[in-house]
């Protein structure tokens, strides 16, 4: 028997609790953050800026810290973090988790990057997807999919480079 699901209302409000205290800006506080971000399609194009992350495109989801649940189809924690960032969307929880995952992986390399002045942590971008994830809860994931959007269209302070 599985444990209690929280609520579309608990979860938001889990998930708001966790920004204030996580690190970066809270977006529950501060709707318009300052700071910057790259988009999936930065990263998926830039593999060379993403040594200073310390994360690899070969990286496993799970190995980058993301727990996604086993009841969510489609074996997502085994996709390689470049494989996350090319997910499709698609209804379902299933769906609603690659679509999340696809912006997290955006955020966490958004976030881990010293030059990238995102306005959420490691940590935070790490505990935000695994309770959206934990909750099963499809608006719940793409409501956060949706928040890590904005943020990664921030504004991309890396070097585009016209060689590629």
């Amino acid at each position: 028997m599985r444990g209690k699901r929280i609520g579309r209302i608990g979860m938001t409000a889990l998930i708001l609790v966790l920004a204030s205290t996580l690190g970066g800006t809270a977006f529950a506080q501060h709707p318009t953050p300052t700071g910057t971000g790259c988009t999936l399609g930065f990263w998926k194009n830039h593999l060379e800026d993403w040594p200073p992350t310390g994360f690899s495109p070969a990286q496993s989801v799970t190995s980058a810290g993301f727990i996604v649940p086993a009841v969510i189809p489609g074996g997502l924690g085994a996709a390689t973090l470049l494989q996350a960032l090319e997910f499709p969307g698609g209804p379902g929880l299933d769906g609603a988790a690659r679509i999340l995952l696809r912006q997290a992986v955006a955020a966490l390399l958004n976030a881990a990057h010293p030059a990238v002045n995102y306005p959420v942590t490691v940590a935070g971008v790490r505990a935000l997807t695994n309770a959206a994830l934990a909750s099963l809860v499809r608006e719940t994931m793409l409501t956060l999919a949706s928040q890590f959007d904005a943020f990664n269209n921030l504004g991309c302070p890396l070097p585009l480079r016209r060689d590629h």
